[in-house]
């Protein structure tokens, strides 16, 4: 049986990945998720209590793809739900996300640098910003996409503006 994780007290994600098996640790807790071989993984900020949230989504961004600052504008209660799959050597995860600027310091880079190129695409009307190297590309009808490099220090606003969540894929 897969434990609650809001029982967890302890926030802090590290994700380990099998064939068949994801395993996200949270504090002295451990998620056991299985799948077949598609692998399709639902992770839900709100299952942790709304105190914590912020700092899970920032854990599980910084299992994901590496250490990066999350800002909210409403930290306390943050909601964001995000659906990973693999397909082969990629990596897709859809996000439905309250408003959140994400922020890739070089600092934080050389704590870990998983050298992706990600591509973060509009899935509905919501307004997302990438900046990375002095130019930005503001992204708000579907299908519209960025492509940036984890290697080098950007930052993207997601949901700018808007009192609703935003689906994205990265």
């Amino acid at each position: 049986s897969v434990p609650d994780v809001r029982a967890v007290p302890e926030v802090g994600v590290s994700i380990r990945r099998r064939p068949a098996l994801v395993r996200i640790r949270t504090g002295r807790r451990e998620l056991r998720l299985r799948s077949g071989r598609a692998m399709s993984t639902l992770i839900r900020a709100d299952e942790v209590p709304a105190a914590d949230r912020l700092d899970f989504v920032r854990e599980l961004t910084a299992a994901t793809w590496g250490p990066m600052e999350c800002r909210a504008e409403h930290a306390a209660g943050y909601w964001g739900q995000f659906r990973t799959s693999g397909l082969g050597p990629m990596q897709v995860v859809v996000m439905d996300v309250e408003p959140i600027t994400v922020h890739r310091t070089p600092a934080l880079i050389s704590q870990a640098d998983p050298d992706m190129l990600k591509m973060l695409v509009v899935c509905d009307s919501s307004c997302s910003v990438v900046e990375q190297g002095g130019r930005q590309a503001r992204l708000s009808s579907p299908g519209e996409f960025a492509f940036y490099d984890t290697r080098r220090p950007y930052e993207v606003a997601c949901a700018v503006g808007q009192e609703r969540p935003a689906r994205l894929l990265t």
